[in-house]
């Protein structure tokens, strides 16, 4: 939600008079400044001639279920929308003051702090909402934004749609950048990679910050091409899920999105603009390739490779178990699907499979497949679903490009939005499954096993992603930042625990503790592989490790070369141990 920016800076003004005047050096305090500590914080007169230099885009903020409030900021009409539309991708991500999980608007723990149906009598608090920020249109503004707070020492939070589960574009007390507006999509049939004469030319896509999957994947479409990225259409298409390394449905066939990279525009700590690429900045273009978004800088835009569109088929299936409480057919099920795996990957199929002890569902591509293939793929699955013990819902076909078996699954699962749906709360967790362990029975008997433990456990969602293998397998360890493991994986495995919108402090945090100790039967199972930056838990222990595997070394040390203050601190990221937990204070 937007406040009137006259509205709050009159508040600053009235602040200002209870407090003596701004240390003249604050960029030397150990701590960031905060909206928190008026002596430190920007005078009115301050924000108002910076307003100036971009635009009119500097912009107060409030979490969005403020309108739902009596006060000044009441609007029944938007408070009504607002609930509507809790867990609309689309509307939240195109309010400068949400993120897609409410958890991170909320308190330090994730407790709703300022709920669309408040409690009577109930007040609506700040939460990790930042307080004021720049909706950035140029990259002229991106650049003043950064220098800004540079040099006033202020906590930067940069956010485009507030997608990233551990709420790295979050924080309490910031001063938010906000990318979301800075858009643009320009294909070419043969990029050259500048200062790079010896770089073949290929036919790629530049997309700028703002950019989403959704847009990026219909403008693709249009010309018969592919781009590669996530499953969620309103994800961003060059923040942290590309340089977190980012897996899709077509990773196994060309990559991870990170892989396709072949240069990027990034605004650096001190303002400056940059290209970096193999040629030009080539320590900063290796890290940007998996070593994890808000880190190093602000990417203003990217290239990527774009590919001629497969024809996909997809199958769509839900198996349960036709006894409610069968845990054993359920167990059998997953065992079966765990088995069959060097065959089913073998087929050049991706995709999405959750497991329950109610029994599977499957969302499955196979690019450059047919009605034939992919049956035959699916059919060792089928046949173990016999009629006498489950039941077998959906389908299968194909497309004749990528995108429309894409939407058409998207739209099947997700009516009317054609996309996920966001707004849930929950802790999750992940781990990269070797494909060595597919190599035994002996191996993938001790994965089933570890599947079961923690669903015996309690872990309410288990979601098994089939895209890493493939082509992943064949791309170099270290050509890029992206955690080794993923070369030499065939599952992303990820577990969940959630809780209800109006769950207590305790309830969260028993949550939060649950999904950590189950992971743990993940890493006991693949102690040598790790997890994804962008789908972990929020307390991986060694992290460093689990993310980044041999690379962190050098990506601390380009961390500390490219940002020396610090300036672009998010939580579990390269160089994050030297801040305290809430990110505020430095530790040495």
């Amino acid at each position: 939600m937007l406040m009137s920016l006259s509205t709050y800076i009159l508040g600053l003004f009235a602040l200002a008079l209870t407090v003596q005047a701004a240390p003249a050096e604050t960029t030397a305090l150990k701590c960031r400044c905060l909206s928190s500590n008026p002596s430190c914080w920007p005078s009115p007169a301050t924000f108002a001639a910076f307003n100036s230099t971009v635009d009119g885009g500097l912009t107060a903020i409030s979490p969005p279920g403020k309108v739902c409030y009596p006060g000044p900021h009441f609007n029944e009409a938007a408070c009504n929308t607002a609930r509507v539309n809790s867990t609309n991708p689309y509307y939240r991500g195109d309010l400068i003051g949400a993120t897609m999980y409410q958890k991170n608007q909320g308190d330090a723990i994730g407790v709703d702090v300022c709920p669309v149906y408040p409690t009577p009598n109930g007040a609506c608090r700040q939460g990790k909402v930042s307080v004021i920020g720049v909706d950035a249109r140029t990259v002229a503004h991106v650049q003043k934004a950064v220098k800004f707070a540079a040099d006033r020492n202020l906590r930067l939070a940069v956010k485009n749609t507030g997608h990233d589960q551990t709420g790295r574009s979050s924080a309490a007390g910031s001063f938010l950048l906000w990318t979301h507006n800075l858009r643009g999509i320009t294909f070419t049939d043969s990029f050259a990679t500048s200062s790079c004469p010896a770089q073949r030319q290929v036919p790629a896509v530049t997309l700028a910050a703002g950019e989403q999957f959704g847009n990026v994947y219909r403008e693709a479409e249009k010309r018969g091409l592919v781009v590669v990225g996530g499953a969620a259409q309103t994800v961003g298409a060059v923040g942290g899920f590309l340089q977190g390394g980012g897996h899709g449905p077509l990773t196994r066939s060309y990559g991870m999105a990170s892989d396709q990279v072949l240069e990027f525009q990034v605004v650096m700590a001190d303002g400056t603009l940059k290209t970096a690429n193999p040629c030009i900045n080539p320590d900063l273009f290796w890290a940007l390739r998996g070593g994890g978004g808000g880190t190093f800088g602000v990417v203003t835009s990217v290239t990527v490779k774009t590919y001629p569109t497969p024809k996909t088929a997809l199958a769509l299936y839900g198996i349960t178990t036709k006894v409610p409480g069968d845990v054993a057919a359920a167990k059998a099920l997953i065992s079966n699907f765990i088995n069959i795996q060097p065959e089913f990957e073998a087929q050049g199929t991706s995709g999405y499979i959750g497991f329950s002890l109610g029994g599977i569902q499957m969302q499955i591509f196979q690019p450059n497949g047919t009605e034939a293939t992919i049956a035959a793929a699916m059919k060792p699955i089928l046949d173990h679903a016999t009629l006498d013990k489950y039941n077998v819902t959906g389908g299968q076909g194909a497309f004749p490009t990528f995108f429309t078996a894409f939407d058409a699954a998207g739209c099947i699962t997700n009516p009317g939005l054609c996309t996920e749906r966001v707004g849930t709360n929950s802790a999750i967790a992940s781990r990269l499954i070797p494909t060595a362990q597919f190599s035994t029975q002996t191996g993938k008997d001790a994965l089933a096993n570890t599947i079961f433990g923690m669903l015996d456990a309690g872990a309410k969602f288990m979601l098994t992603h089939l895209v890493t293998g493939g082509a992943i397998a064949k791309i170099p360890v270290h050509d890029s930042a992206v955690l080794p493991a993923w070369r030499n994986s065939l599952w992303h495995l990820l577990i969940g625990n959630g809780w209800t919108a109006n769950a207590t402090a305790p309830e969260i945090a028993a949550n939060r503790a649950a999904s950590t100790s189950q992971a743990q039967l993940m890493r006991n199972l693949a102690p040598a592989s790790g997890a994804y930056i962008n789908e972990a838990d929020a307390k991986e222990p060694n992290f460093q490790q689990a993310f980044w595997g041999n690379n962190y070394p050098r990506l601390f040390k380009i961390k500390n070369t490219v940002d020396p203050k610090g300036l672009f601190y998010c939580k579990l990221c390269v160089g994050s141990e030297k801040w305290s937990a809430d990110g505020n204070c430095r530790l040495y």
